[in-house]
């Protein structure tokens, strides 16, 4: 008796609209934009809030900064009380726009600067499930009040994985314009992503782009360790497109890069191989041919010595390299030389 009449007060005209309307006022205030919710609907049995129609605007510009259809959370008992078990998210939009590395928006996420009193940082997720259908993210940033570029990821989804606390995701298209630099890619798959407050692991996967193909392993824990390993092969003729008129590159460079280090102070160790040309000279003029040499003093554009053998690059916080630094530690490069 007393279920029923509680799933009928919950179904009710009057509660769904002060629950819609106290939803958006407290999400409005914790994330310092608009926000703006079509319905919220509470149910028993399963236990599960359904939002519809949630829209996100900047207070600043109105521009939408976050629109999702329909979010569902479903909430179960765990060892300390109520938790979140499962959080479902169809066909979000999520647009972040960076103004010299910091995030523009949401103003209400930001650290408090007057406020020094420490906290502990979050290790968990606060759900145990997270699927995301056909969602579009875009990120903007710029420097100085100008203009840096943008990337663009359509038709992602992340569902729970097969090995449990893990997620697979899939992308159809990904694209990049920065400058003279565009690129894009589609059918992008990574799966049994470790993902958690402090940590992002990604175990092996592959990314192909016009200008450069990677494969490959990281795994960074934010604000401790940094480790992975990549293979990078660079199709040489698309790195034309950064550079100056009269310019353009030729042939093929590889690359095996070590991570290590931290996420802040990372150690990049970088063997070279290959035979890049870069054809310099004025359009319509002559052009003169640099050859990446190793550092013994071979010709690799011409082959001499060892075929390909690979120079080595090291970057990182050595001598030098300490608090307020650059962050190049040491630098061990194959020469350019004229021929």
């Amino acid at each position: 008796m007393v279920g029923g009449l509680t799933r009928v007060a919950l179904r009710s005209d009057l509660f769904r609209l002060w629950l819609t309307d106290l939803i958006a006022h407290e999400a409005s205030d914790l994330l310092g934009e608009e926000v703006l919710l079509g319905d919220a609907v509470v149910e028993l049995f399963p236990a599960r809030v359904t939002l519809r129609g949630l829209v996100v605007r900047s207070a600043e510009t109105g521009e939408p900064l976050v629109v999702a259809r329909r979010v569902r959370a479903r909430v179960g008992l765990g060892w300390s009380g109520p938790r979140l078990r499962v959080l479902e998210l169809d066909r979000p939009f999520v647009r972040l726009n960076l103004n010299d590395g910091a995030l523009a928006d949401f103003p209400g996420l930001r650290d408090d600067e007057e406020d020094d009193t420490p906290s502990d940082p979050m290790t968990e997720l606060p759900w145990d499930e997270l699927i995301v259908r056909d969602a579009e993210l875009q990120l903007a940033w710029a420097t100085a009040g100008e203009p840096g570029g943008e990337l663009i990821v359509e038709g992602v989804n992340l569902r729970p994985a097969l090995v449990g606390g893990l997620v697979d995701l899939r992308v159809d298209s990904l694209s990049v314009e920065a400058g003279k630099l565009k690129q894009a890619t589609t059918d992008l798959r990574i799966d049994n992503i470790e993902l958690a407050p402090d940590r992002l692991i990604l175990p092996d996967f592959g990314l192909e782009l016009p200008i450069l193909r990677v494969a490959g392993r990281v795994a960074v824990i934010f604000g401790g360790s940094l480790g992975g390993h990549l293979a990078l092969e660079a199709r040489a003729a698309e790195l034309s497109q950064l550079l100056p008129e009269g310019m353009r590159v030729e042939g093929d460079l590889d690359a095996d890069v070590t991570l290590g280090g931290t996420a802040s102070a990372p150690d990049i160790d970088v063997n070279l191989a290959g035979r890049p040309v870069l054809l310099w000279g004025s359009p319509g003029g002559p052009r003169v041919p640099l050859r990446l040499r190793r550092a013994g003093g071979g010709d690799q554009g011409e082959g001499r010595g060892p075929a390909r053998r690979p120079a080595h690059l090291t970057l990182g916080r050595g001598p030098g390299g300490g608090r307020g630094g650059h962050g190049l530690g040491s630098l061990r490069a194959p020469r350019l030389g004229a021929r």
